[in-house]
């Protein structure tokens, strides 16, 4: 399977298509990876955390509300999550 397809602009603006199992798979080993970096102490662990918790977050509303509807929807929702995660 193709993890990301591109559809060129038809009627509509081009389109970037994710597939459901591949987006799990990409999660899972990003979560995978980030943990073992982080018990390695690997410097460049944060660069995975936030490229996980970018894809989380697209990936994750858009599954629970249907889409995300506009990239600055998209940047409220990763700085509530950063933000979140600066709490804990």
């Amino acid at each position: 399977m193709t993890l990301c397809k591109y559809r060129p602009r038809r009627t509509y603006d081009a389109q970037f298509i994710f597939e459901q199992n591949d987006v799990k798979g990409l999660l899972k080993k990003l979560r995978e990876a980030v943990a073992r970096m982080g018990e390695d102490g690997v410097l460049s662990t944060s660069y995975y955390v936030g490229a996980l918790l970018a894809f989380e977050v697209m990936f994750e509303t858009a599954e629970s509300e249907g889409n995300v509807d506009m990239w600055t929807d998209f940047m409220v929702l990763f700085e509530r999550e950063l933000e979140r995660l600066g709490e804990d």
